[in-house]
């Protein structure tokens, strides 16, 4: 009876494999929360957009346009952090922690800004 021999290299080089697998699995999975986190952030954001809103149209005139001017710069936050996550749908395994940096980044963004012009709001789900 003979015996098959499998050289070494070939049976390390299948190794690699499985754990790549094995990772590209965890990161899909690892980005598939982040994203989900992600958009209930976004969410959060909407309603403070709304509420903003409401509180913009009680407010009196000399209010009104100040109002308006956080708002937009607000709703520009929102979009910014709506395109970097939509790039993380593409994102390799290699980039999308650069990506998660990026959102964080924007996220870290909307935060102060949200404290420096709404310091009595300071969980934008409040709204």
């Amino acid at each position: 009876m003979k015996r098959l021999r499998f050289p070494v290299t070939l049976i390390l080089s299948l190794i690699p494999l499985s754990a790549c697998t094995n990772t590209s699995e965890t990161t899909r999975q690892e980005k598939e929360q982040y994203e989900w986190r992600i958009e209930s952030k976004l969410s959060e954001l909407d309603d403070k957009i709304l509420s903003l809103k409401a509180e913009a149209e009680t407010a009196g005139a000399d209010l009104l346009p100040e109002m308006e001017t956080k708002m937009a710069e607000l709703r520009q936050k929102k979009e910014d952090l709506e395109k970097s996550l939509l790039q993380l749908e593409g994102a390799t395994e290699d980039s999308w922690q650069a990506l998660k940096m990026e959102i964080e980044g924007h996220l870290a963004n909307v935060q102060e800004f949200l404290s420096r012009e709404f310091p009595d709001d300071l969980n934008p789900s409040d709204g």
